[in-house]
């Protein structure tokens, strides 16, 4: 398969439970499929719409409406959801109707009844949902269903080592959107890092990013500082590297803020399995984490 007939699409708020197996949603012709690191194609171009693999799993999309597949393309689960996310630990929340979300085992059976007008993966023993249709208020259920951080708070990011992100509700700054502040819990619901941030990132590495006062720094789990980032940091690192913006242009630095895939691209996406999204022109490509080609289109100058 000719390379300058793909463009690849990576799906950034899709991450981190991706399977090594290597397969990568493709659009070939208006329809999507799945090719491997070669480019073969390894799934034939067939859905409206596609995921990257979680686990053995991805969700796609047919005749309007989202479904499971197999690393075979084989529907695990047949399209019935109007919206959805993708299995991590087990379970997926999902929409029948477009509005409420429950969640789902891998037998497409609910294991959580749709109550939740959003729902967060279960990417650690807790999810974050809110039954409030402006989409506020949000707290943490385990498996069961059972509210195990009630919160509230205006948002709530997901479960890694042990911490999430919060944007802490203050009562007497509720009108003031820029007072709300964020911060890390643990699974317990105490602040290990203290609600002081204008901005923040889920602690998808060790490492991740925090703005404070026009600044941008990067963290550990403990809350230390351990560099400040002359770029502004559009994802939060992973597998080592973070997307970089500066002067109209991407690139990535390492966990030392030291730039080390230089500012060249217009967009640039999360690393997964070593691999990630760049474009230029309006054109996909695939870059490895030394920011050498794996795929490109040939039909654009790349820089």
């Amino acid at each position: 398969m000719p390379i300058r007939t793909v463009i690849f699409i990576f799906l950034a708020c899709m991450v981190w439970e991706v399977s090594a197996t290597g397969l990568y949603p493709v659009l070939i012709g208006g329809r999507y499929g799945y090719v491997d690191k070669s480019g073969k194609t390894v799934i034939q171009a067939q859905f409206e719409f596609a995921q990257v693999f979680h686990g053995r799993s991805a969700l796609v999309k047919e005749n309007g409406k989202i479904g499971f597949i197999d690393q075979r393309g084989h529907y695990l689960i047949k399209p019935r959801f109007q919206q959805g996310s993708y299995f991590s630990n087990g379970l997926a929340a999902v929409s029948e109707h477009g509005n409420q979300y429950g969640y789902i085992d891998m037998q497409g059976k609910y294991v959580i009844k749709p109550d939740y007008y959003d729902a967060h993966p279960f990417t650690g023993p807790l999810a974050a949902v809110t039954q409030h249709k402006d989409r506020s208020a949000y707290f943490y259920i385990d498996r069961k269903g059972s509210k195990i951080i009630p919160g509230p708070y205006m948002f709530a990011g997901d479960f890694h080592h042990n911490l999430a992100r919060v944007q802490k509700v203050i009562p007497q700054l509720a009108d003031n959107d820029d007072d709300w502040k964020w911060g890390y819990i643990d699974t317990n619901g105490q602040f290990k890092i203290p609600a002081e941030y204008e901005r923040a990132g889920d602690f998808i590495d060790t490492i991740t990013y925090v703005f404070r006062r026009g600044k941008y720094y990067l963290i550990d789990i403990r809350g230390s500082i351990v560099a400040k980032s002359p770029y502004s940091i559009i994802f939060s690192p992973s597998e080592g590297l973070a997307c970089v913006y500066k002067k109209r242009k991407y690139g990535y630095m390492n966990h030392h803020a030291k730039l080390v895939i230089p500012l060249r691209f217009d967009f640039c996406d999360y690393f997964q399995n070593g691999a990630a999204v760049v474009s230029s022109a309006g054109k996909y490509a695939v870059i490895d984490k030394s920011g050498h080609f794996i795929y490109r289109s040939d039909s654009v100058p790349w820089p």
